[in-house]
């Protein structure tokens, strides 16, 4: 009798740990087929060139936080910034300051749902190009980023 009630209770235990283990399993929200559409956009609106001195494509989930760091000869150079993503996708996107020169870096926010022009800006690096990627909480997004030297 108390091995039937100690084999009952072990199987109740199991099951009460499979469903809890199911039901808490996170959201698979990253529409597969729409991730590879969305990074063909981001490639096609800021194409590859011969004069980038650095380049990437990120995936990042919704909620993620990626860090990107290069070393680039001092200079002067050309950021752009483009994201695609679903539904109230959003990045905010923040440089290292010692790419300001020691000037404080607020960042820059970026909507990703609607297909628009790639952002660019100047920026005076000292020997690395470093930058925080944060995506925001609604949507996975593609982020795609290019760095070219102003002659």
């Amino acid at each position: 009798m108390r091995g039937a009630v100690l084999y009952a209770a072990a199987a109740v235990l199991l099951a009460g740990g499979t469903a809890w283990w199911l039901l808490a399993a996170p959201d698979d929200t990253r529409p597969a087929g729409q991730i590879d559409e969305w990074q063909r956009t981001a490639e096609r609106l800021l194409p590859d060139t011969d004069m980038q001195q650095d380049r990437s494509t990120l995936t990042l989930d919704a909620g993620a936080e990626q860090s990107v760091s290069t070393e680039l000869p001092s200079g002067e150079y050309s950021v752009s910034l483009i994201c695609v993503g679903g539904p109230g996708s959003t990045v905010r996107v923040s440089l290292d300051a010692t790419g300001f020169g020691g000037v404080g870096d607020s960042g820059l926010g970026l909507t990703c749902e609607q297909e628009r022009s790639p952002e660019s800006f100047p920026l005076r690096l000292t020997d690395e190009f470093r930058m925080t990627v944060s995506a925001g909480e609604d949507s996975p997004v593609i982020f795609r980023y290019s760095v070219v030297r102003i002659s």
